[in-house]
């Protein structure tokens, strides 16, 4: 077979020259979707779930949800060179999936489906086991997406279809209390259980089908990255410090404003129960449909550029979202499908 020939075999591809198909796409983007049921959702409902359904005091609640989080900064990293120093026959990037995938669909059985008589000492060990199947996972799936695609606009568009399946699995996990609520069939703590379904079922699915359709790229005998090397290249790297940091403020936004979301327009503002939830589900339809044109304006003005505007956006419409009046829905729908625009670009940009 000639050196300019595609080849392709289960777990492995040959970098390809032409660009990733659609199907393709569509495919390794799929456990996005459930795995966004863990990400602002569990946030936005899980407290209040654990509050209200099962009696634990909310700070309490909060500083396990903080310190499940923060057990991301030490876990990402050894999981990383974990999974690169890793090599099965069955494939680096969809060996770690497997694994994954269940272990994270358990943590969900335990954090969606806790016993009355659960107390914080059991939300600690299940939230714990729950985030270190999704930081296998994630590592898995986002490393998997990375090494895919050859060029810069291949990787935007490969994050971008991610960014996509992401914001979609939010939609459906916000949209699940309303609408069992709307249809009679079940209360709050039903719609929250929904979601865990969401995740105990759909995570395991669509790694399958990264597994079963998905090439891995065959990395040969790259040398591995050693901590002693790492550490300099970030210390040395203006732009990749620049990088990270953006990268820390974006999430923090994003958690703020998960976090306080409903508080601000419930307890603040005094809408109804429901329209925050509703407000909300605005916002993340528009940046849905928003995630096209940020990758269109990465093709055109590149990365940095269109990642700067996307952040002034998000900042204006941070602002926008204070001048919503009290009680006044159209307004705060406006505003909500303003500000929502941005949401989508920073993880991919």
């Amino acid at each position: 077979m000639g050196p300019n020939k595609n080849k392709k075999r289960l777990g492995t591809i040959v970098r390809p020259d032409l660009r990733l198909k659609r199907w393709l796409l569509g495919v390794y983007a799929t456990p996005a979707a459930p795995m966004a049921a863990l990400g602002l959702p569990i946030v936005v409902f899980l407290p209040v779930y654990y509050e209200r359904s099962i009696g634990l005091d909310m700070a309490a609640v909060g500083l396990v949800f903080m310190l499940a989080r923060f057990w991301d900064i030490f876990t990402d990293p050894i999981v990383g060179v974990l999974e690169d120093r890793t090599t099965l026959p069955f494939g680096r990037r969809r060996s770690w999936l497997a694994i994954g995938a269940p272990l994270t669909a358990l943590g969900a059985v335990l954090v969606f489906f806790p016993p009355a008589t659960a107390n914080v000492t059991y939300l600690i060990a299940a939230m714990f086991l729950l985030y270190v199947g999704f930081t296998v996972t994630q590592v898995a799936h986002l490393s998997w997406g990375a090494e895919i695609a050859d060029t810069p606009d291949e990787r935007s568009r490969v994050q971008g279809w991610r960014e996509i399946w992401v914001v979609g699995g939010m939609l459906v996990v916000l949209a699940t209390p309303s609408v069992l609520g709307l249809l009679n069939l079940g209360d709050f703590a039903d719609g929250v259980r929904a979601m865990g379904w969401f995740v105990i079922v759909g995570l395991p699915l669509a790694a399958l089908l990264v597994i079963t359709l998905v090439p891995e790229p065959d990395r040969g005998h790259q040398r591995n990255l050693r901590w002693g090397e790492a550490l300099p290249m970030i210390r040395e790297n203006r732009n990749l410090q620049v990088t990270l940091i953006a990268d820390i403020l974006t999430g923090f936004s994003a958690g703020v404003l998960g976090s306080l979301f409903v508080y601000y327009f419930e307890s603040y503002l005094r809408f109804p129960d429901g329209q925050a939830l509703l407000l909300l589900f605005f916002y993340f339809v528009s940046g849905l449909v928003a995630v096209p044109l940020w990758m269109l304006l990465s093709y055109r003005l590149g990365k940095a550029r269109a990642f700067l505007f996307a952040m002034l956006a998000s900042a204006v419409g941070s602002v926008l979202i204070l001048t919503v009046p009290p009680v006044n829905f159209p307004v705060a729908v406006i505003v909500l499908l303003v500000a929502g625009i941005p949401y989508g670009a920073g993880p991919f940009l």
